[in-house]
């Protein structure tokens, strides 16, 4: 019996996380039309022109961008484009020369990877799936920065799709779009209820106090306000940690630092760079870790120091860094 409720575990397990499915996708698009419909159904006749106007921008970009980095093309790498896409400079200790993934058969460029879920590689490649990470999620007890990251990477199911090169600055947008849109959710709903609440203890200054906690009790319970309450608690929380994401976002593209190359380090300094161990001889297969992959003609016998894993030839200043993450003036794209 237990054998057979874990397999359908795994196999449930599965369908959500190791397959690309529109669940959560759909899941989202509930949540957002919920969240407005309770808007417009409780408060819409009580907001002014300013809000109403705000509030139909917010859940058009926050749709908007969701539609785009869900469904826009990553950067996906073929044969035919894969000379067009290397356009960044080698890093020796993130990306080996001479790699091909086994899948795609392509040679892997700087900053690619290849994705086992999407089942294709991709360019400039920042992050993935959940999946891929919840097996770590005990390091949440023990490091905030480890909770971010398993928030971050369970934030990224909503998508469904890799972040890359060709979706990242939407992606990034629709972070602020729901940051925005969560935050003026919580405003109106808030001065509605308190405008209710004012208007109560207002026509309610000669009445006795049972009676006016009674009529407190019967607003606070009452189906309208549950629905709002409701609301603003997943917005106030959607909001708190979106913001998290974001600033995270932030600090690495000030680095031009994509959340891969960010982890890849954190790996190799493990394996590499711990001063008090001599420096072990680097892995055949550690790339397996981030796709599959072969080799052709590297050097398997390569030692890292600190400093090689810590290089990183793509910070060329904020400006540039900021081009660079938001796919801006670039004359290579490819179809």
């Amino acid at each position: 019996m237990i054998s057979i409720v874990s397999r359908w575990g795994k196999s449930v397990w599965g369908l959500f996380f190791h397959q690309r499915n529109c669940i959560f996708q759909l899941f989202y698009v509930s949540l957002l039309t919920l969240s407005y419909s309770v808007l417009f159904y409780e408060a819409w006749n009580t907001m002014n022109w300013f809000d109403r106007l705000l509030a139909i921008v917010l859940a058009s970009f926050c749709t908007g961008l969701f539609l785009r980095v869900s469904f826009v093309d990553p950067g996906v790498i073929t044969r035919e484009n894969v000379n067009l896409m290397k356009k960044y400079p080698e890093q020796e200790a993130l990306y080996p020369r001479g790699r091909v993934c086994r899948t795609c058969k392509t040679i892997k460029i700087p900053r690619s990877k290849h994705c086992s879920v999407c089942d294709h590689c991709v360019a400039r490649f920042d992050h993935q799936y959940v999946y891929r990470h919840l097996s770590f999620i005990y390091h949440c007890l023990v490091a905030v920065n480890s909770i971010l990251y398993q928030f971050f990477h369970v934030y990224l199911v909503w998508v469904n799709t890799c972040i890359a090169e060709h979706n990242y600055n939407a992606f990034f947008f629709f972070l602020v779009a729901n940051i925005c849109g969560s935050g003026h959710l919580v405003y109106l709903l808030c001065s509605v209820f308190l405008e209710k609440m004012t208007h109560i203890l207002t026509n309610a200054e000669d009445e006795s106090r049972e009676m006016l906690v009674q009529v407190l009790t019967d607003i606070i319970s009452s189906p309208e306000n549950a629905r709002m309450a409701f609301v603003a608690s997943l917005a106030i929380a959607a909001w708190f940690f979106v913001s998290l994401l974001l600033g995270c976002q932030m600090g690495r593209i000030v680095r031009n630092c994509t959340a891969n190359e960010h982890f890849k380090r954190q790996h190799l300094h493990k394996e590499h760079a711990n001063d008090d161990i001599p420096t072990t001889k680097r892995p055949i297969a550690m790339d397996m870790a981030w796709g599959g992959v072969g080799l052709i003609d590297a050097d398997q016998d390569r030692t890292l120091s600190a400093d090689e894993i810590e290089y990183n030839p793509y910070n060329k200043g904020l400006v540039h860094n900021i081009h660079d993450a938001f796919d801006i003036t670039r004359k290579d794209k490819t179809s």
